[in-house]
């Protein structure tokens, strides 16, 4: 995907660096699991209540084609207790007492909605949705704009298959897909909705 773009060293994208752990190649789409969070658990203390680390055994992992998966132990994030996003991309699913997805990595909403599947806007319920699997809360315009700006890199991806010699690093949608991914656009929608 990186050679898609093709930023220089002189790329208005200084911080473009920040992409390499986001699996944005299309390709990985299929390898997506949805993330859902257990209700959080509160200790009462003497100044009120506090929240209790998330234990990853509670962690429950979903793919769209297969239902329920477990985080293989083995796996570097089996021991985190707090995932920022919803959607994680694995590298093997395993199956030996349970199906197991190992070598998986987290990634921001946006990598979806700019390289998953087909997106569907739901404006009464403020949600934008990747195969209406992967929902996200949105308020309607910012899932217009998301939706418009897929339909636009989606054009200029097409392009670049055509003319393999044609720059795309300093086109607008470009910059704006660096800075959603780069975590800017991360105020603009909100968790996972179930």
């Amino acid at each position: 995907m990186y050679d898609f773009l093709m930023l220089s060293a002189d790329s208005p994208h200084p911080h473009s660096h920040t992409l390499a752990p986001t699996p944005t190649h299309p390709g990985l789409y299929p390898n997506a699991a949805r993330i859902v969070l257990p209700q959080s658990v509160y200790m009462k203390m003497a100044h009120g209540a506090v929240p209790l680390p998330t234990q990853a055994r509670r962690m429950k992992f979903f793919l769209q084609r297969g239902g329920r998966v477990f985080l293989h132990p083995a796996s570097l994030l089996f021991d985190q207790t707090k995932l920022d996003n919803c959607v994680a991309i694995f590298k093997e699913k395993v199956s030996t007492s349970k199906v197991f997805i190992r070598d998986i990595t987290v990634v921001h909403g946006f990598a979806l909605l700019l390289f998953g599947g087909n997106l569907t806007v739901d404006h009464s319920a403020g949600t934008i949705a990747v195969d209406r699997y992967f929902r996200f809360q949105a308020q309607p315009r910012i899932a217009v704009l998301a939706s418009e700006l897929r339909k636009g890199l989606d054009t200029l991806l097409l392009r670049k298959i055509e003319d393999g010699r044609r720059d795309i690093g300093g086109s607008p949608l470009v910059h704006a897909m660096v800075t959603l991914l780069c975590g800017e656009g991360e105020v603009w929608i909100s968790v996972c909705v179930c």
